[in-house]
């Protein structure tokens, strides 16, 4: 694999969390939040109803799941072959903890049924 392969997988990673950003918007917007009200299944399932609601959040979630294989992808791919270049790594590295720290707080988010505080967090972090 070349340095190619890794700017294309940093290009892919870079459009699925402008993706899941965009979801996270049209979940907000529509008022979805609670569509799946429980975390991290959705309505007691792994594949929910079919609920537009649901179905929106539901969608949200698939994304930040997609969004996490690339990420994690691009940062074992920096861990073995750009250790060196540490700013590299680094910055792959950052952008897997705060995906991780998002995940959370959407998690957050639902368990605690939307309150204004941690939807903030969410919304802006």
């Amino acid at each position: 694999m070349t340095n190619s392969f890794f700017q294309k997988l940093i290009v892919v990673a870079v459009i699925a969390t402008f993706g899941l950003v965009v979801l996270g918007g049209v979940v907000r917007l529509s008022g979805s939040g609670l569509g799946c009200p429980d975390w991290p299944l959705c309505q007691g399932q792994i594949i929910p109803p079919l609920d537009l609601q649901t179905w929106i959040e539901y969608t949200h979630r698939l994304s930040a799941t997609l969004t996490t294989i690339f990420v994690i992808a691009s940062a074992l791919y920096a861990w073995r072959k750009y250790r060196d270049a540490k700013w590299i790594f680094r910055s792959t590295l950052i952008a897997f903890i705060l995906l991780i720290v998002q995940i959370l707080v959407g998690g957050l988010t639902v368990l605690l049924k939307l309150p204004p505080l941690i939807v903030a967090v969410h919304l802006s972090n």
